[in-house]
C-alpha cells in the first residue's frame, strides 16, 4: 500500500478525492495526455472526455473503441513495437515527433470554437455511457459464456 503525507506530517487513509475536486482537477487542465501502452478501459480518458477536456492517447487496445478509432480525441498512430521486461508482450510505444504535433494540433483547435466537433463527440459519448446498462450486457456475456 502506498502511504500518502499531509504536508503536516500527517498519515491520510483514504487518499481518493470526491467527484467536485476530481472535476475540478480535470477542468484546469488544458489537455489530458496519456502514453499508456495499453489499457483494460481507459477510465480517465473517459472522465476526461466528460468533462471535455481534449483527449490525446495512442490508438491501441481499448482506445479504438473510446475513441471511435480517433474521431472523439487526437490519437497517436506511430507507435515503435517495444516488449516490456514485466509481461514479455509487445506493445508500441508513442512517436515524441508525433506526440509534439498533436498537442499543436490541440493548441490550435481550441483557439476555434469551429474545430471543436471531437469535444463534442468525446463528450457525448462519455455521457451516454451509464454503467447500470454496461453492467447488464456482462451478465448477458457471462450467461452465455458460462
Amino acid at each position: 500500500p502506498v502511504k500518502i503525507v499531509n504536508v503536516d506530517g500527517r498519515e491520510i487513509e483514504d487518499y481518493q478525492c470526491d467527484e467536485e475536486t476530481l472535476n475540478k482537477i480535470y477542468n484546469a487542465s488544458d489537455v489530458y495526455f496519456t502514453t499508456t501502452r495499453g489499457e483494460g478501459w481507459g477510465l480517465g480518458v473517459v472522465e476526461a472526455m466528460a468533462c471535455m477536456v481534449p483527449v490525446i492517447c495512442p490508438l491501441n487496445t481499448s482506445f479504438f473503441e473510446i475513441t471511435d478509432n480517433g474521431k472523439r480525441a487526437y490519437v497517436l498512430e506511430n507507435q515503435f513495437p517495444i516488449a516490456s521486461r514485466a509481461d514479455n508482450v509487445i506493445r508500441g510505444q508513442i512517436d515524441p515527433d508525433e506526440a509534439a504535433e498533436r498537442l499543436h494540433e490541440v493548441y490550435t483547435d481550441l483557439e476555434n470554437p469551429k474545430s471543436w466537433n471531437k469535444l463534442l463527440l468525446a463528450h457525448n459519448y462519455a455521457q451516454s455511457l451509464n454503467w447500470d446498462d454496461i453492467a447488464l450486457k456482462w451478465v448477458e456475456i457471462f450467461k452465455e459464456v458460462y
